[in-house]
């Protein structure tokens, strides 16, 4: 087994051990995973609340599980495709000889997706949320407030003293997998200073479509290194103009 929960995950942690130390006296690797499993399974179902992170579930099955139950929360959390393929890209996870119908692939995905998070939301679906992740970035107290809100739960002031920790302790930010951040709004703005012309002319290709709906601001060519380079000015509206719609 690799060391991703040992590394990224604290209460994954005991799972890991557990393995480890089954495996140390020789049982069989399935037998150690359903007996460690099954520990991780108990301790999570005594949960009042449980929080799943997925990036392929499409947005239509998510419609059918929110139809389903009423006690699913969903937060459906977006960003810039330009920060994010070049994220994608520097964590080697976009294969070379085919980038452009990756991008193709992936940005269209990621419009079908905010369209049917539209028409639920115009239906009057109250449990699911659009966001976006330089909305969080830049404003991580304001955004944690507005989620703590949308699931019903009480905010504590533990949690935000973390959440100001984890979004601006001004230490080195060089873990891809890691939920801290030396400077979050940093972090959401470092794309702008590393992307070459190429590289965003590609995605501006297949991804504009995006653009418009979320509120992200189109630069041309010519606006290079007067818009996208110079981070002092935003390319993110104030506003999520898709969510205007529902209005």
């Amino acid at each position: 087994m690799d060391k991703f929960h040992s590394r990224y995950s604290k209460s994954m942690r005991p799972f890991l051990y557990c393995v480890y130390q089954q495996r140390s006296q020789r049982y069989p690797r399935l037998d150690s995973l359903k007996t460690c499993l099954s520990r991780t399974q108990a301790r999570c179902s005594q949960a009042d609340m449980r929080v799943f992170k997925t990036i392929r579930l499409s947005m239509t099955t998510v419609k059918s599980l929110i139809e389903s139950r009423d006690d699913i929360k969903v937060v459906h959390l977006v960003r810039d495709p330009r920060g994010m393929m070049l994220s994608q890209r520097n964590n080697q996870l976009i294969k070379t000889n085919d980038t452009a119908l990756q991008f193709q692939n992936w940005c269209t995905r990621m419009y079908e997706d905010i369209l049917v998070t539209r028409d639920l939301l115009k239906n009057g679906e109250k449990n699911i949320k659009l966001i976006r992740y330089e909305d969080i970035a830049f404003n991580p107290i304001q955004m944690t407030k507005e989620l703590f809100e949308f699931i019903g739960e009480p905010l504590t002031q533990d949690v935000l003293r973390h959440v100001a920790a984890s979004t601006s302790m001004n230490a080195k930010d060089n873990c891809a997998f890691c939920t801290r951040r030396g400077n979050s709004s940093l972090t959401a703005s470092k794309w702008r200073i590393n992307i070459n012309q190429e590289f965003l002319a590609l995605v501006d290709k297949h991804c504009q479509q995006n653009y418009e709906p979320l509120g992200y601001y189109f630069s041309t060519d010519a606006d290079y290194n007067t818009n996208i380079r110079n981070v002092s000015k935003s390319v993110v509206l104030s506003d999520i103009p898709i969510l205007q719609e529902v209005v």
